[in-house]
This record gives C-alpha cells, structure tokens and sequence, in this order.
C-alpha cells in the first residue's frame, strides 16, 4: 500500500498534507493521536456558482444576440439619415439603403417638404461613397460568441472557457469599431459631408461580450471539497 499523502483536520475536515502538523485553514494542532490519513490526493470540486451568476450571465449574453439585430450605426448627410444593424453589416442588404432607389425617394421627399415651406432646394444632396462592397462576414463572430457564453452561463460560467470567448470576440469587435471609425471620419470615403453615431446596439453587443467575463471573474472560486 502506498504512504499516506494527506491526513482530515479533525476540526475543519479539511485534508492537510502529512508533513504539516498544523492545519493551514482553522491552524488545528494535531497534538495527540494518530491523524485520520488518506492514501488519495483530495478530491477538488468548483463551486456551485450562485444564482446571479447564470442570470447575469444568461441575460447579458442573450442581450448581445438580440443586440446584433438593433441598429449599430447612424450614417447622416443633412436631413438624410440611415441606420444600419450588425446583420445588415454582416450579410451586406445594408448596401440596399445606400442603393440609388433609396436615395431619390430622400431626394423627392426633401423636394416635397421644400414645396411646402415655399422655398426651393438649391442644390440636390450628394450619395455618399460607401465604405466596402464587401459584407463584413466576420462580425458574425459577436453573436456566436455570444450564443457560447450563453451556454457557458448554463453551465455556470466556467472561468477560463468564459475569458477566452470574450477576449476574442471582444477584440474582434473593437478592431472593427476603430477601423470603421477611422473610415466613417475619412474625407476619402466619405467626401467630407457625413457624420455617424453608434447606436444602442453596437453598444448592447460590447455588454453581452464583456459582462459575463466579468461576472466569470467575480463569482466564486474552486476549492477542496470539505
């Protein structure tokens, strides 16, 4: 039979190596008496996550999906201004707004409200340049991201697996608002006369990205079982 390697504190139940005399939780002295040994490493066990750990995390991460279908961005010129969701980014139907039929129906619509006001448009608004043709495919990594930590936070939000899914997506997602950033201010590709606003759902993404990571962070940590 192999030796002994760890020995139950008789006053916490806490398994203590057997070259410790003390026990390093409750600092029970094992004076007397033979210790009660076990030939076995400890049995570890995480601890059950409280309940606002998974409705914190459940609620956020479902936040995020939904988020990813809200308005992200607000392009505006003048009077004209369209919004575009995180899908129509992803799939490309956001060039269906910037299209020239949407356009001239802004167009007949300022011509409309000039007519009524008694005072004739001077000059007709420009379409503004795009900034790709291609969809942003990869931004459906926000929402499968966030469909993990769902599942994740079913499954009480596991530390490190949790980390990971975020940190990726969330990096992911702020290399898209930066260079996007930088392409929307771009006299290049916007000619000068566009302004843009993030919108709440590009912010709701951020939340169902970061928030359970957070929350992973702060819940309890494993331990020995006792």
């Amino acid at each position: 039979m192999a030796a002994p390697t760890h020995w139950v504190c008789p006053s916490c139940g806490a398994w203590v190596p057997v070259a410790f005399n003390q026990c390093p939780g409750c600092k029970h002295v094992l004076h007397t008496g033979p210790p009660v040994v076990s030939h076995t490493v400890p049995p570890t066990s995480e601890v059950e996550s409280p309940p606002w750990v998974r409705a914190v995390s459940i609620t956020t991460a479902l936040a995020g999906i939904v988020a990813f279908f809200l308005p992200w961005v607000q392009v505006s010129c003048g009077p004209i201004a369209l919004t575009l969701s995180g899908y129509e980014l992803a799939t490309g139907s956001y060039q269906e707004k910037l299209g020239p039929e949407s356009f001239d129906k802004f167009e007949r619509r300022l011509m409309d409200q000039g007519a009524t006001r008694g005072r004739a448009r001077k000059s007709q608004p420009q379409r503004p340049p795009t900034q790709k043709d291609e969809p942003e495919t990869l931004l459906w990594v926000v929402p499968g991201a966030c469909a993990i930590l769902f599942l994740l936070g079913l499954f009480g939000l596991p530390r490190i697996p949790t980390l990971l899914v975020s940190l990726v997506a969330s990096s992911y997602l702020a290399y898209f608002g930066v260079t996007s950033e930088k392409d929307l201010t771009d006299p290049q590709y916007t000619g000068g006369f566009l302004a843009h606003t993030w919108m709440w759902g590009f912010w709701g993404c951020w939340v169902g990205l970061v928030a359970p990571a957070v929350v992973a962070l702060l819940k309890p940590r494993s331990g020995p079982s006792t």
